[in-house]
């Protein structure tokens, strides 16, 4: 455990077992505490960093906007931090985008690539844009926990869900930061283009009961990146490692120490 000072942020992460290095990324309104049904399972054949995103868990914005150039620029800085130089990735839903991003401008940094949920950095979420403008809306209004509230209860990201009071917890440690702020975040290059060019073996995975537009944004990088193959998880929804982590990380664990 520990707290990296960079330029505008201070990022906390968390150290976990022995092996290759493999950075577990987590989404939106999330923290690190997400990959816990991981750090159980992997702990043995990785050496896991798991890296709470600024405006969550423990990391803290001191100036600057939330988006993925900022997040990539954190995760680069604790990579260099800890002199991490080429490392396997997972990341689930915002952290898969950051992750996208990352091997797309710095291909030397990332080796493998695991997107859960995924998204393309810079391109429109119907869906999610409604709903975090939704967010911002009542947390400037009412009050970051009216948000929370109102983001976990109402919204369809969480309503299939896995142990939804354990979900609910973490949900309840954000501090809406990204909500609140009125910095814009820093413009993101084009990544659907440099997509055909990714050198990565990459594994995209999908809960069966995702949101459509995940599933067609899967389908879109499965096509588009060369060396990607995609797993559809049953009975999981928007979050497959927190619904089904019995399915889903020997998966990962396997395709991480074969690429396939």
């Amino acid at each position: 455990m520990g707290t990296i000072s960079l330029q505008d942020a201070d990022i906390h992460y968390e150290l976990d077992g022995a092996g290759p290095w493999l950075v577990l990324v987590h989404g939106f309104s999330q923290n690190l505490e997400i990959w816990q049904p991981q750090v159980d399972r992997l702990a043995d054949s990785f050496r896991l960093l798991r890296i709470d995103l600024r405006g969550h868990g423990g990391s803290v914005a001191r100036h600057g906007g939330y988006g993925p150039v900022e997040y990539a620029g954190d995760i680069l800085g604790v990579l260099d931090a800890l002199n991490i130089g080429a490392t396997h990735y997972w990341g689930t839903h915002t952290g898969a985008g950051v992750g996208l991003f990352l091997a797309a401008q710095h291909p030397e940094r990332i080796a493998t690539l695991v997107l859960d949920g995924a998204v393309i950095p810079g391109e429109a979420q119907p869906t999610v844009d409604v709903w975090q403008a939704n967010a911002r809306e009542i947390a400037g209004r009412d009050g970051v926990e009216a948000a929370v509230q109102h983001w976990f209860e109402e919204s369809p990201f969480f309503s299939t869900t896995h142990r939804p009071d354990e979900h609910r917890a973490i949900i309840d440690r954000f501090n809406g930061a990204p909500w609140l702020t009125t910095t814009a975040p820093r413009p993101v290059p084009d990544i659907r283009s440099a997509l055909p060019q990714l050198r990565q073996h990459t594994l995209i995975v999908n809960g069966a009961n995702d949101l459509p537009e995940f599933h067609t944004t899967a389908a879109t990088l499965e096509q588009e990146i060369p060396h990607a193959s995609r797993y559809v998880v049953p009975d999981a929804g928007p979050f497959a490692a927190w619904d089904a982590p019995d399915a889903v990380t020997p998966l990962v664990a396997q395709f991480l120490e074969t690429g396939e």
